[in-house]
């Protein structure tokens, strides 16, 4: 980001802070395009029709959007984890040789570089690889996992050994030392832990994963969140129900998924630990992994009349959750002390447009939006004649 900063620092405040969101969202969509086109072109049978769910992912799942457009390193992440993913596949269905496995290397070891929660999808990778390897000893030679292994600790590796060295803690982060500074884990734990707490801090975690919005943190109706929750889950459900059946490829998001949960699930025992509330455990991170969740969504797909309906709710609870962000910053809504949803009390407007230019560029957004419409209205023609030939063929 620092050469995109430079290049826009001379434009105005509203016009930089624009340009910089722009960039970390391309970067984003970079790995989610990477990913879905590698699963398109490299698996053999099945790549396109699960490449068409897996490109959907950010309308199925609407924080994905303020997520990646936010002025962080999340985006990059999901672009070492979109290449990721892509040598992966490279390993699996592409040429035979020592370049995936290195490239698959390099990508997780930037990726460590980059952020901790890294680490888990580093082992997840791993580990489907030494899953993949004990399953296929005659094809995938201990070499190419070795490779792997090697390159992501080379690159990766020298910060978190720094991180134990100093502190105490792999991660390194301040609430991690924290904790091995203080009273401890299992002290901790042993003096604030509840239920109450527990069911708190995952029911946080998962309704962050469907809607947070923007740092306003306005909330919107409980309730509403569950559409894309129930979306997942039902995906979720009918993966597994075909896993056995299904090509190896099916069980890398169980591998690759479950060490990035089993990492937030640590960390709400530990948010319990330290303050016996348990909140505090961001949902939104899991959009990192974008390509392997939105596998789980296309492999999933067994009810399709009740998950279209679930994927038309996600879109129209988008459009609402957006209008009721512009009422925000437009000053007519309100986050009250005591009150953490939208009000309007006392407010004589729903949107100032005037004082939204102030803030933004709302000309440009709803340009942006048209434009998009327009391309996913051409790509959804182009793909439903593509199956549609498809279907005539095979009748013929």
């Amino acid at each position: 980001m620092a050469p995109v900063y430079k290049l826009v620092a001379h434009l105005p405040w509203v016009d930089h802070l624009l340009y910089l969101r722009l960039a970390s969202w391309l970067i984003a969509l970079c790995g989610l395009v990477v990913g879905v086109l590698a699963t398109e072109r490299l698996l053999p049978s099945m790549g396109g029709r699960l490449a068409s769910l897996m490109a959907a992912y950010p309308l199925l799942f609407p924080q994905f959007f303020p997520e990646m457009a936010r002025l962080g390193n999340d985006s990059l992440v999901l672009l070492f984890c979109g290449a990721s993913w892509a040598a992966l596949l490279c390993i699996l269905y592409g040429k035979p040789g020592v370049k995936a496995p290195i490239l698959l290397g390099v990508f997780l070891g930037l990726g460590l570089l980059t952020k901790a929660f890294f680490l888990p999808i580093s082992a997840g990778f791993l580990l489907f690889l030494a899953y993949y390897w004990w399953n296929n000893k005659v094809d995938f030679p201990l070499r190419h996992l070795l490779l792997a292994l090697g390159v992501t600790l080379l690159i990766g590796g020298a910060w978190y050994v720094r991180n134990a060295w100093l502190f105490g803690s792999v991660v390194g982060g301040d609430e991690f030392v924290a904790m091995e500074r203080g009273p401890g884990f299992i002290e901790g734990l042993r003096a604030n832990f509840s239920i109450g707490a527990l069911l708190r801090g995952f029911a946080s975690m998962m309704a962050t994963f469907s809607w947070a919005g923007t740092w306003s943190l306005a909330r919107l109706p409980d309730l509403l969140l569950l559409g894309p929750l129930a979306l997942l889950g039902l995906a979720v459900v009918g993966w597994l129900l075909d896993i056995r059946r299904r090509p190896v490829i099916a069980w890398a998001p169980l591998f690759i998924v479950t060490p990035m949960l089993a990492g937030l699930g640590y960390h709400v025992f530990m948010k319990i630990a330290q303050t016996g509330l348990g909140k505090g455990t961001p949902g939104w991170y899991l959009h990192v992994l974008a390509a392997p969740l939105g596998m789980i969504v296309a492999l999933g797909w067994r009810w399709p009349r009740l998950m279209s309906a679930l994927f038309s709710y996600s879109l129209i609870f988008a459009t609402g959750a957006w209008v009721m962000q512009l009422t925000l910053f437009s000053g007519c809504s309100a986050k009250l002390d005591g009150n953490p949803y939208y009000t309007f009390k006392d407010s004589s407007c729903f949107i100032d447009w005037h004082q939204l230019d102030v803030l933004t560029s709302p000309m440009v957004g709803f340009a942006s939006l048209l434009a998009g419409g327009v391309a996913l209205g051409v790509a959804g023609i182009v793909h439903f004649r593509g199956r549609a030939a498809s279907v005539g063929s095979d009748l013929r």
